[in-house]
């Protein structure tokens, strides 16, 4: 079971749903909000008929067992010399956790992480500063047929978010990160686990 601490110390039971989060908000197509004969639907309307959408348009599952099953496969990168100011409203606007950099040939050089460039940025480190200066250089790739439980346990090991995946030229064709894994885990039950 889980619980939720509120800022009085109170525990409560934890309800799926439940918890107040705050958006930036996102403008509304109105036609999406009004009903056959142009009344407003309510939100529980609403959330039914994107939960009837959702469910209509879901792939068969099938099993997840290597990283070219769950990679994400569209890969933004950014080149060594964006500057840290670039690549900062690059992260707010794209609400990424790590961006790969790559050459001009495609290869990788490195990763950049928003924690990073957080610390750079509030160590007073010039917003003119190339990433190449402050990205991790040495960077932990797989390969899309590397089994995911393989993957999940050197994230684990080394304290990294995301892990690049190359082909054998090390041209990179994909990236997994913490939420990809959870979210395969989440969305191809059922799980077995052993310890």
């Amino acid at each position: 079971m889980f619980y939720v601490w509120d800022v009085e110390g109170v525990q409560k039971p934890f309800e799926p749903k439940s918890i107040k989060r705050s958006y930036r908000v996102e403008q509304v197509d109105a036609a999406k909000g009004v009903g056959a004969v142009g009344e407003q639907l309510t939100r529980e309307q609403r959330l039914a008929a994107a939960y009837q959408d959702s469910a209509q348009a879901a792939q068969p599952r099938k099993k997840a067992l290597v990283a070219g099953d769950i990679m994400s496969s569209s890969v933004f990168t950014i080149s060594a010399d964006v500057s840290l100011d670039e690549a900062q409203h690059i992260f707010s606007e794209k609400r990424f956790r790590h961006i790969p950099v790559a050459a001009t040939s495609g290869s990788l050089v490195g990763i950049l992480s928003d924690r990073i460039l957080f610390k750079e940025l509030s160590s007073g480190t010039d917003r003119s500063t190339p990433v190449g200066n402050i990205m991790t250089n040495s960077v932990i790739t797989a390969q899309r047929n590397t089994e995911i439980r393989d993957i999940a346990k050197v994230m684990f090991d080394e304290r990294i978010g995301a892990m690049p995946i190359v082909n054998d030229q090390g041209q990179l064709e994909g990236i997994i990160t913490r939420s990809d894994i959870l979210r395969a885990v989440v969305n191809r039950a059922p799980l077995e686990m052993w310890i």
